[in-house]
């Protein structure tokens, strides 16, 4: 959809949210005559061509700088030789690897992101447990002790029990009013 001859939308923006043709065109690395073609298809979005004036007779188009790019193809286009079918296809695959480096770039890096904080999370959730463990085994190494410690108090209470009876075994009987 083209938008021929809007208001002065563009009067009020200040100049701040599009470009002309011109700039348009200098930015994307293409002709002028490509841009002014794109915006009569309606391949920019928003684009708009102001009413003829006495200075300008054939009006001006006026791009939003939200749609407006650098093309891929600039790099091929600006090449000051002929190239060979194999230049040309080295040139496309080398730009295509950029752009797919790039896609890749943009969609792992946050991925990567996730994973260290979920790795970090991790170790902290490890190095929590692990202090809960270690509390744990001090705690069943203390109960441990004081059945220990029980165990040796009966032990030896046994041992002094025993040591008493042999004691009063040893007595002879008749002398049992001792």
């Amino acid at each position: 959809m083209v938008n021929d001859y809007e208001p002065s939308q563009y009067l009020r923006d200040n100049n701040q949210d599009y470009y002309t043709a011109e700039q348009a065109a200098q930015i994307e690395g293409v002709r002028k005559e490509a841009i002014l073609k794109r915006c009569r298809l309606g391949k920019y979005s928003g684009a708009f061509k102001k009413a003829p004036t006495p200075e300008n007779p054939q009006g001006m188009w006026y791009i939003p700088k939200s749609v407006v790019g650098p093309s891929i193809i600039k790099d091929v286009a600006e090449i000051p030789r002929q190239i060979t079918p194999t230049e040309l296809t080295q040139a496309i695959t080398e730009g295509i690897q950029t752009v797919v480096t790039q896609a890749i770039n943009q969609a792992v890096t946050p991925l990567y992101d996730e994973m260290r904080q979920m790795e970090e999370r991790q170790r902290e959730e490890i190095a929590k447990n692990q202090e809960t463990n270690r509390l744990q085994q001090l705690a069943i190494n203390r109960e441990n002790q004081k059945r220990h410690d029980e165990m040796l108090d009966k032990m030896l209470r046994q041992s002094q029990n025993i040591q008493q009876m042999k004691i009063r075994l040893e007595k002879p009987w008749w002398k049992f009013w001792e």
